[in-house]
């Protein structure tokens, strides 16, 4: 299966009018839950090793942040689209957004989806044009 590529995502929206006329904000950092990396139970207090990640490097960088706040997906994904959230964590190339965001340089993350059988034929085909046109339901984590 492909790598999904998680990057750090910076929006352009106000922020970056805002820098262009020195004048900074603190940022409003959105993240969506995907366990167990960012943990979204509580949306107001979200935590886990990716918001870790995305506070030290601001706090790192003395770059002001206003609130991380958890989302559901279709509201993060708008509200990155639409230039209300500055800074994210994510996945590159959501059609979604893609074309509202810079994305860092570096990869941050990788993450790789495998399958496992227990039985003796694979219900699922090692051959990926198999998979045209289907849908794959994952389970594991409530995302």
């Amino acid at each position: 299966m492909k790598s999904l590529f998680l990057a750090l995502i910076m929006i352009l929206g106000t922020f970056l009018t805002n820098a262009l006329s020195q004048e900074i904000r603190p940022l409003k950092i959105g993240v969506m839950d995907f366990k167990p990396f960012i943990n979204n139970d509580d949306p107001k207090n979200p935590n886990g090793l990716f918001v870790e990640m995305i506070i030290k490097s601001l706090d790192d960088a003395r770059i002001p942040y206003e609130s991380i706040k958890g989302y559901p997906p279709r509201r993060h994904y708008t509200n990155i689209a639409k230039g209300l959230t500055d800074i994210t964590i994510g996945l590159k190339g959501a059609k979604a957004y893609d074309k509202s965001v810079l994305y860092s340089e570096k990869v941050i993350f990788t993450v790789r989806a495998y399958i496992f059988s227990v039985l003796d034929n694979p219900v699922f085909s090692r051959d990926i044009s198999n998979w045209t046109g289907k849908y794959l339901f994952l389970s594991g984590y409530s995302y």
